[in-house]
């Protein structure tokens, strides 16, 4: 078994439930996690996961006060919210429960049932992946619902080893996981139920309140120090600098643009370490985009180290492979730590595999917790929703989005009903990101918009007619944008108040 680093080892006790809160037959299992949260299992061979998973990392809520019957094959399970009925007799179909005869849940003193099966159509819904191109959100089921109760299915996530490596779950065909919340309108319970059975949000660092710029440009130090002044000499304040993928080398024999990089090219930045101490010394923090998905490319300045650890060919492209532990130690200690130690504050994580959105979880998870092997600096990732406890790893990425009045109207909606999912930092390219046609007064909203939104963040495509600098505009627009720029940053000590809140009480932002 491969041992990583202890900065992704989880605890095994907290993963196991409070032995007297547990109801166990042959092939089922109930646990009373809280008196709103009850977990559900059946497993066709009587075995039970006690392991934490990508979702349940503590299911130790403590002692639970709630009455057990057991009378003529029928088992009931009864909280101040809910009343569980459970005939031992009418066995599984097959790995469903049969609705109708065989486990009801009731909201106490209310007509609403669940059962396994239930379309939760009340559900009201919270944000997927993101932003998509035809100015549609998709939704996924959240927690919030007028049923009063929700429940996920956890009974295909990955396994966490002690050793921190993520495993495949055995067997998943005939088993069954389930966590059910029955929270009637108690929803603030049911969000403290849910951090505290998958964790509580990350409390993101201050800087990350204040003005972002990201721009799809090739910056060297010439056009980056040129930008400073700008922001510098128009009293505009600024935060967070974001290099997108033309930061690294991108070139292999017929191959030009590679997404994948962690080298940075020295015909663009000659100096990484002292661009980066220069950037810190006024105060700026910098990110930088990473997509480890095209492999490991023999012009990278570790690559002898990579193949010499793994044991590959020379002289090949080292194949990207997240479930292997060893390549993602190799990842992060050969390729990453090098770039931490140049002074990166944090990387934006811009993968995204729809048909596997494991592997986006695997590399967040990873990434994320990486940066907790060093205490001088609060961990931040930037990335894609990997649907799985996203709040854990923050800052989500709404994706590219097209600049248009459509787009700016469904972020509102976005940023509130992500709440419904435990998570409030969310991120949008302020003006847009591509396509459209630019417009001062949309220009305007966007910047007013994200003044009062979690994160505020510029982001664009190349091209000369894509304006997200505020002095490129005429007088008045200026002066708006530049006046709620500043208010954003006199904001921050009451966003960083707000931010604690939220990490240490489960309080959402919006």
């Amino acid at each position: 078994m491969y041992k990583l680093g202890e900065q992704f080892e989880v605890n095994y006790e907290n993963a196991k439930a409070f032995p007297a809160n547990i109801v166990k037959g042959n092939k089922y299992r109930f646990t009373v996690i809280s008196e709103r949260l009850i977990r559900i299992e059946y497993s066709d061979n009587g075995i039970f996961e006690d392991r934490p998973t990508q979702l349940a990392l503590n299911r130790n809520f403590g002692m639970v006060d709630f009455k057990l019957k057991n009378e003529n094959n029928i088992l009931t399970i009864i909280t101040k919210y809910f009343i569980l009925t459970y005939n031992k007799e009418k066995n599984f179909e097959g790995t469903k429960f049969n609705p109708a005869a065989n486990l009801k849940i009731n909201l106490l003193n209310t007509d609403k049932n669940w059962y396994y099966g239930h379309p939760e159509a009340r559900n009201y819904g919270t944000p997927g992946i993101n932003l998509a191109e035809n100015n549609k959100v998709k939704y996924k089921k959240g927690l919030y619902s007028l049923d009063g109760f929700v429940s996920i299915d956890d009974s295909k996530s990955l396994i966490i080893e002690q050793t921190g490596s993520v495993v495949e779950r055995t067997d998943t065909s005939k088993n069954i996981d389930i966590y059910l919340f029955m929270y009637y309108k108690n929803f603030q319970g049911c969000l403290e139920d849910y951090y505290k059975l998958t964790g509580f949000p990350a409390l993101i660092p201050r800087y990350a309140l204040g003005n972002w710029w990201s721009r799809n440009v090739a910056y060297d130090d010439k056009s980056l120090d040129e930008l400073i002044k700008k922001f510098e000499i128009n009293d505009v304040p600024l935060s967070v600098l974001l290099l997108n993928n033309e930061w690294h080398l991108n070139k292999y024999e017929d191959k030009n643009n590679i997404k994948t990089g962690f080298t940075f090219n020295n015909n663009l930045i000659v100096n990484p370490k002292e661009t980066i101490d220069k950037l810190h010394s006024k105060g700026i923090r910098l990110g930088l985009n990473i997509d480890p998905s095209d492999g490991i490319y023999p012009y990278e300045v570790y690559y002898n180290k990579v193949i010499e650890y793994l044991g590959t060919n020379n002289g090949q492209v080292v194949p990207f492979n997240v479930m292997d532990p060893k390549f993602l130690d190799v990842y992060l200690k050969v390729l990453i730590h090098p770039l931490d130690n140049l002074g990166v504050d944090f990387f934006w994580l811009d993968y995204t595999n729809p048909k596997n959105s494991k592997d986006l979880w695997i590399l967040n998870h990873f990434q994320f917790n990486d940066m907790l092997r060093d205490y001088k600096r609060r961990p931040m990732l930037l990335t894609t929703n990997s649907l799985v406890a996203p709040h854990r790893y923050p800052i989500l990425y709404s994706g590219k989005s097209v600049v248009s009045w459509d787009t700016l109207k469904l972020i509102p909606m976005h940023n509130s009903a992500a709440a419904n999912n435990g998570v409030s930092w969310w991120s949008h390219d302020i003006g847009g990101y591509y396509k459209g046609i630019e417009d001062d007064e949309l220009y305007i909203r966007y910047v007013e918009l994200g003044t009062f939104s979690p994160i505020l963040k510029f982001g664009s495509d190349s091209g000369k007619f894509y304006k997200r600098e505020p002095w490129k505009w005429d007088y008045k627009t200026f002066n708006i944008v530049k006046d709620y720029l500043k208010l954003r940053h006199r904001l921050i000590p009451y966003l960083y108040t707000e931010a604690y809140n939220y990490y240490k009480r489960g309080f959402p932002i919006i």
